[in-house]
Formats: structure tokens, sequence, C-alpha cells
């Protein structure tokens, strides 16, 4: 009983409350790769939409690319669908602290000269960060997530901005 007013309560969402999300960042991730664990550094971007005014649903597209920071050439790709779940604090009206989790499904392609690993991504992802909305809509955040590819963690800064109609 106590397990569906908590789901009741993480989803009740006000139906006013949504609007378009774009974010935009670094992201740094281990990729293990045949001949030997590689580093990689680069960039994310996605594009979505986020319910809520308080408890917020969030599904977007993420584009990942990152290339290799130690021993010679390499690269790696990945395109996911993303869900996350987050809490501000004290809602959508000025300064609020949020955190999040959720989770991300997708392709991956990782290459270094004579290696290749592709297939399919499936991450875990937690977040925590600042929001700011204005009075007319407009969202600013800044949040650091950290996902988990497996046994594999990246640590995304990002920066984004929405619109809440």
């Amino acid at each position: 009983m106590r397990l569906i007013a908590v789901v009741l309560c993480l989803s009740a969402v006000s139906a006013f409350a949504w609007g378009p999300v774009v974010e935009g960042g670094v992201m740094v991730v281990g990729v293990p790769l045949v001949e030997k664990q590689r580093v990689f550094s680069g960039s994310t971007a996605s594009l979505g939409v986020e319910f809520g005014d308080r408890f917020n649903h969030e599904l977007a597209i993420e584009w990942i690319r990152l290339v290799g920071v130690n021993d010679g050439p390499a690269a790696a790709q990945a395109l996911a669908g993303r869900y996350t779940f987050s809490v501000d604090f004290l809602g959508k009206n000025g300064f609020t602290p949020t955190v999040g989790v959720g989770v991300s499904v997708g392709r991956f392609v990782a290459q270094s000269p004579g290696d290749s690993v592709r297939g399919f991504a499936l991450a875990g992802r937690a977040l925590a960060g600042v929001r700011y909305t204005f009075d007319f809509g407009l969202s600013l955040k800044a949040l650091v997530a950290v996902n988990f590819y497996g046994v594999q963690l990246s640590v995304a800064p990002t920066v984004g901005v929405g619109w809440q109609f």
C-alpha cells in the first residue's frame, strides 16, 4: 500500500508544466576495446521534452561523440533514447537544486586502429545540479551526470536550456 502511495505521489505532475529541453556538455568515459582499456573524452548533446513542475519526467534523444585521449587515435559514438526522472526541490520558480535518475538505451561504436567494438548500450544515470527558471518560462540548468555502462563509468558536466508552457 505504501509503495502505491509513493508511486502516485511521484507520478502526479502538473499537466501545464511541460516544454522542450536542450542540453550539451563534455563527457569522459573508459571503453574496453579488445587490446586494452581506452579513455575517451568529447561532447554530448540531447534534445527532448520535459513534463512536471517539481517531479519531472524527461524523454530525450542523446548523441555522444568521443575521441581517445591516450595511446594513439581512437573514436567512439553513440545515439540513444533517454528517460530521466528528476526532482526540483523548490519547484520551477526561480532557483532550485535538482537531482535525478534515469536510463539510456541505444547503439554505440568504438574504434581504434585494428580494433572495433559495436553494440547496444544500456546505461543507468544519476545527476545533480541547479536550475533557474524565469517568470516567463525560460529555464537554465547546470548538471553533473554520472552514467553507468555496465562496469564502465562516465562523468558528464552539462548545461541545458528549457522552456515551459
